[in-house]
């Protein structure tokens, strides 16, 4: 999360034509930060109404999604990832309490290669293979896959 501050940070100061806007939630807490310049938002904070951080998003130009944190209403963090990613990237994502739920690689094309879900105590619960189908973006299960 230093990380994303120092982003935030470095793409809102370094341009004298970048601004903030923020939106609150009806208790005045803070809703959402954006970074943006002129028309294109880089960076987005989303808050829970608790006004525990709940999304960070960063874009490039606007356009391009580049990075992604999200977030359980406690703090623990849910998932990281580059959504625009081209290659497969090793993903990890965790229940609330900090187990891991899922492991697994993907890139904007989709799921590949060995997938392994974990019920909230951390036991397995299932394990398997994906591969790439005959469509641009997608996958199908391959393989006997391993339910416990």
């Amino acid at each position: 999360m230093k990380t994303i501050a120092l982003i935030f940070l470095i793409i809102s100061t370094s341009t004298a034509y970048s601004q903030i806007d923020s939106l609150f939630w009806p208790t005045g807490k803070i809703r959402s930060v954006y970074s943006c310049l002129a028309n294109s938002c880089t960076t987005k904070l989303y808050y829970e109404t608790t006004g525990t951080l709940k999304e960070i998003s960063v874009n490039l130009d606007g356009y391009k999604w580049i990075y992604s944190e999200e977030y359980c209403e406690n703090g623990q963090l849910k998932t990281k990832f580059n959504p625009s990613a081209t290659k497969p990237e090793e993903r990890t994502e965790f229940h609330c309490n900090g187990n891991i739920f899922k492991k697994y690689s993907k890139s904007n094309k989709g799921i590949r290669g060995e997938y392994t879900e974990y019920y909230l105590n951390g036991n397995m619960s299932k394990h398997g293979f994906y591969e790439k189908t005959n469509k641009l973006i997608g996958e199908q299960k391959s393989g006997i896959w391993e339910y416990f």
